[in-house]
């Protein structure tokens, strides 16, 4: 048996939920909705400033399941019933290694940006269904997502910090 999708998802929020915690040394806690149907897998209030930041959290591992190759590229799939485009609304990816335990990349993504340069996917009836953004799993790529890697939690949570810091 191996870890389903839904786990992996729900192992990526975690770390990230500790990464946050840790790398501020408190001052950011993070919060698990009770229910996911807003779109929002972690709140994350920052003790100092009272603000909120909203993130929906998208994990992928460095293998694609389907045919057990090597990712060139992280797909997070955003279904557009959900995405919220407003200032403290982020989009975190996150590339896990084969084991889970620790990133190969991280992406703190504005919603504004999402909406303006992610494809768009329609559904049957010609309807937007998802928000695809695809970014270069190269840590050297200079595609459109490169400006908002991290390839460390460190690096992530200072992210996280400044644009905590930007909220109005």
């Amino acid at each position: 048996m191996s870890v389903s999708d839904t786990q992996k998802g729900a192992i990526a929020e975690n770390l990230i939920a500790n990464w946050l915690m840790i790398g501020s040394s408190g001052r950011l806690s993070p919060y698990k909705p009770l229910a996911d149907d807003g779109g929002i897998d972690l709140l994350v209030y920052d003790r100092q400033t009272k603000r909120t930041l909203l993130l929906q959290v998208k994990c992928r591992t460095r293998t694609n399941s389907m045919t057990n190759a090597d990712r060139k590229t992280v797909r997070l799939n955003l279904r557009t019933a959900t995405f919220q485009d407003q200032d403290n609304f982020y989009v975190a990816g996150v590339l896990l290694s084969s084991d889970l335990h620790s990133p190969e990349a991280l992406w703190l993504i504005p919603s504004s940006y999402v909406q303006k340069h992610a494809l768009t996917r329609n559904d049957k009836n010609g309807q937007p269904m998802l928000l695809v953004v695809s970014c270069s799993s190269s840590a050297d790529s200079k595609d459109k997502w490169s400006s908002f890697r991290s390839n460390d939690p460190c690096s992530f949570v200072e992210m996280a910090l400044q644009v905590i810091d930007k909220i109005r």
